[in-house]
């Protein structure tokens, strides 16, 4: 009996498990795994309520999150693009529970630009998922997301409280300088965890070009000037009486 075997890229095939075990996708290359008979009938199902409409996509992703298979991929993938708003946000938070093919893959949809971080970040927001954290802390900390991709979800990271985002978003105070106020306002929120968040790093109080340890120029106040004028005019006095 033949299974169905998906690709993420989107191809299917065919084939006779008795023959063939794992073989590589013939349009995009990816090595490939036949399901064994319990998963290819879990999958055929889940396949089947997709088919039904907006109830059953909904309800299939719910099914298709609790399988901790990479051969569930491609049927989260499909959720995840279907537009079904419940429906979607089940399929990000359990492609970023699935280490590696899930991550990667959501990865690789943000910086293609097909997936937003005020995106991703709703679906985490809206299903109270704060495995999210996690990914977000770690996709910022490597340096793979930009400057308004970061900005997007400072708010979000500093509603969820964790320690984690606290050190992430003083870290990427110091590293952005021009999104301060958003960082600042994120790490004020922050402040029942840390009493110094929010307030600015000592890199953005020194001049440019100062030493880090040079002591600070003298003020020169007003005294000097009264004390000065004092003087002229003892000066003055002086001549007068003279």
């Amino acid at each position: 009996m033949e299974v169905l075997v998906e690709c993420i890229c989107g191809r299917k095939f065919h084939v006779d498990p008795e023959q063939v075990n794992e073989f590589d996708c013939e349009a995009c290359g990816r090595p490939l795994v036949v399901p064994p008979a319990a998963m290819a009938d879990k999958l055929a199902s889940l396949r089947a309520r997709m088919a039904t409409g907006e109830p059953g996509m909904r309800d299939a992703m719910r099914d298709a999150g609790q399988v901790r298979s990479p051969h569930v991929l491609p049927l989260l993938k499909t959720g995840a693009e279907s537009g079904v708003r419940e429906a979607v946000n089940t399929a990000l938070c359990a492609l970023t529970d699935m280490s590696g093919p899930g991550t990667d893959l959501l990865a690789d949809w943000i910086n293609e630009g097909r997936l937003s971080m005020s995106r991703l970040a709703s679906a985490y927001r809206e299903l109270k998922h704060d495995r999210g954290t996690g990914f977000l802390c770690a996709m910022i900390d490597q340096g793979r997301l930009k400057e308004n991709q970061v900005a997007e979800v400072a708010d979000y990271l500093a509603e969820t409280g964790a320690p984690g985002a606290l050190e992430t978003l003083k870290a990427a105070r110091k590293a952005y300088p021009n999104m301060s106020s958003i960082l600042d306002a994120a790490l004020n929120k922050m402040r029942h965890l840390d009493s110094t968040a929010g307030g600015v790093p000592d890199e953005a109080k020194r001049i440019p070009g100062q030493s880090a340890d040079a002591a600070p120029e003298a003020r020169k106040g007003c005294m000097g000037l009264v004390m000065a004028l004092v003087v002229v005019a003892a000066l003055a006095a002086a001549a007068v009486l003279a």
